[in-house]
């Protein structure tokens, strides 16, 4: 169960009515926003985490134990950039307690990648659940994402810099994590093999989305309040919608 956040812990004690089917769909599908959101910003706060983590003094003290290591077993200091064919089973053979430098930065773009296909939720196509749950593209929920969007963004620089923001998220989910375009991945053959290069997440993208997600969080709060008093207190709850635009 996803839990209410505040400030409509009071509205989630009173009972829906029956009757008013498409609000109770509508409020279902907002807390899936919410809760996708909340695992969003929980998987950015993590991936910055992360990408300190190598300056912690122990992960340190293991870089340095480990690569004394490396030159007691190959005469040679560690290049990131130039790898002979024996130096994984050579690193294998190092028992580390801490993740590595190189392991820290990875699982953060990692994160930050499922931050996106997270967020993304709010966006794609997801099925009802008749009585719950409603369809995450049709009208009523389109018209309530639009809502969240004006409460969160208040003016019209903000919505459109939002709006410029999330579409090359979108992209990216599309693209890159959900599925795999061929031109986003540059895939070059050559003699005797194939290369295929692709960015990770932008870091800079991401510091723009979790800042985003502090405003739409609480303005996703705001209108399930909203919906939870209208079902509440009367059937047809999406009049109040429809006669906002």
């Amino acid at each position: 169960m996803i839990a209410l956040p505040s400030p409509y812990h009071a509205y989630a004690a009173r009972p829906l009515l029956a009757g008013d089917c498409m609000t109770q769909e509508l409020i279902g599908r907002s807390l899936l926003w919410s809760s996708a959101l909340t695992d969003a910003a929980a998987c950015l706060d993590l991936a910055d985490t992360l990408s300190r983590a190598p300056l912690s003094s122990a992960i340190q003290a293991e870089e340095i134990a480990f690569n004394a290591y490396f030159v007691a077993r190959t005469g040679r200091e560690l290049d990131p950039h130039i790898a002979f064919a024996e130096d994984a089973a050579i690193a294998a053979g190092f028992e580390r307690e801490l993740p590595s430098t190189s392991e820290c930065h990875s699982a953060a773009d990692h994160l930050r990648k499922l931050a996106i296909v997270y967020f993304c939720q709010m966006y794609t196509q997801g099925y009802a659940a008749p009585g719950s749950v409603a369809k995450n593209l049709e009208t009523e929920a389109s018209q309530l994402r639009g809502k969240v969007e004006a409460r969160a963004f208040q003016t019209p620089e903000e919505l459109q810099a939002w709006v410029s923001l999330r579409n090359v998220l979108i992209e990216i989910r599309n693209q890159q994590l959900g599925h795999a375009d061929g031109p986003r991945f540059n895939v070059q053959h050559g003699h005797g093999g194939v290369s295929a290069t692709i960015d990770g997440a932008p870091h800079e993208l991401c510091l723009e989305l979790r800042a985003a997600l502090t405003k739409l969080q609480p303005a996703i709060s705001a209108c399930v309040g909203e919906l939870l008093q209208l079902a509440a207190g009367q059937a047809g709850g999406l009049a109040f919608y429809a006669s906002e635009g």
